[in-house]
């Protein structure tokens, strides 16, 4: 008799899932549980899904999902709106070990110590970065330092400092003043934060901006973020200020310490696809490498293809093509032709993702 169906697409590595039934209390919006109507356990890049009838008035289903030490919850109720969304996000906002029944049973307890054994072998990762991000700074700091001493910057020369600066208070000027998205064009700001309805509709209470060398260069990018999530980056690339990448709508991006970017897009319910992109410093800006697209399903993705483009294949004849045209230059991302798999595979990334500190808010920005 269900009439719905709740379909749930990771965009982090193993999450548990575990819809429950219950009341939900719109006094205070926290859901009471009642006891569980389905557990499962889901690797990024596949799926699960429930048939159900989702109520038009409060709802009694809720959606937990956890990964690591962190979870988040939705009420199950229609997701509708004055596009055709059908799908959203869920966030982190609470603990995993506030989740219902966690850590009831043995297999409770064993996730935990793996997931603890995860975290040791991430703290000595991140112990290792942080050498190397020491490392850089402290080279960084020298470079600065023997700018000072020299006081050899002509007048005029392009100052990447400046240019972030300048480039923040447009954000925070779009921000401040909610405009449209035809005054935050014409402030000349790119981003896709206006696909997710900023600044007008959302004042922005999420949205952060940091720094961090995005491949061991020893120059800065500044990475705009959304609730955690990548939505813009930009870059310096021949004295001049890049629109690096955007994140699109239903997409999900992380960086990689080797200059790669993995982005996990999910336009319908039943489509979805993974592209691998690789920042390139003459042009700073990340192009696409290889993809993969494939059909979800609860099960393993079907119908799946392998792709690559033309920086994945001749990635230096392809940036200094780029770089020296002129016009249209969207070949860059067609695709080069159909690979196999262990192809596909070569030009992933084998690092782990780069765990993002939390950024600096932009409602609180005054300058660098």
């Amino acid at each position: 008799g269900a009439t719905d169906r709740l379909d749930v697409i990771p965009v982090v590595d193993s999450v548990k899932v575990r819809l429950e039934n219950g009341t939900f209390n719109p006094a205070t919006g926290a859901f009471d549980p009642a006891g569980p109507a389905a557990e499962a356990e889901i690797v990024k890049g596949k799926g699960d899904a429930w048939l159900l009838t989702i109520p038009e008035g409060m709802p009694a289903r809720c959606l937990f999902i956890s990964s690591g030490d962190q979870a988040g919850y939705f009420p199950v109720t229609p997701i509708t709106g004055a596009t055709d969304q059908c799908s959203t996000f869920v966030t982190a906002s609470m603990a995993a070990a506030d989740v219902p029944g966690a850590g009831e049973t043995q297999t409770a307890a064993a996730e935990t110590q793996a997931a603890a054994a995860e975290t040791q072998a991430a703290a000595a990762e991140t112990q290792a970065a942080t050498a190397e991000t020491q490392a850089a700074t402290a080279t960084q700091a020298a470079a600065a330092e023997t700018q000072a001493a020299t006081a050899t910057q002509a007048a005029g020369e392009f100052d990447a400092f400046d240019s972030y600066a300048d480039l923040l208070f447009k954000y925070k000027e779009a921000q401040d003043h909610a405009y449209s998205q035809e005054q935050v064009e014409a402030l000349g700001l790119s981003t896709e934060l206006i696909q997710r309805g900023w600044p007008w509709s959302d004042r922005g209470d999420g949205v952060q901006y940091q720094f961090l060398d995005v491949n061991g260069d020893g120059a800065n990018e500044l990475i705009v973020t959304c609730f955690g999530s990548i939505i813009d980056i930009y870059s310096v690339s021949s004295g001049s200020l890049q629109y690096a990448y955007g994140s699109m709508y239903r997409s999900e991006a992380e960086l990689y310490p080797d200059g790669m970017l993995c982005e996990l897009f999910a336009p319908s319910m039943t489509n979805a696809s993974t592209t691998w992109y690789r920042f390139d410093a003459k042009n700073g800006q990340y192009f696409p490498a290889a993809q993969m697209t494939y059909e979800v399903t609860t099960g393993d993705p079907a119908n799946v293809h392998y792709y690559t483009f033309p920086y994945g294949t001749a990635p230096e004849e392809t940036a200094e093509s780029y770089f020296n045209g002129s016009g249209d230059r969207s070949w860059i991302w067609n695709h080069s032709g159909e690979i196999r798999k262990e192809a596909y595979e070569a030009m992933c990334s084998s690092a782990q993702p780069v765990q993002l500190p939390e950024g600096a808010k932009l409602a609180e920005y005054k300058g660098l």
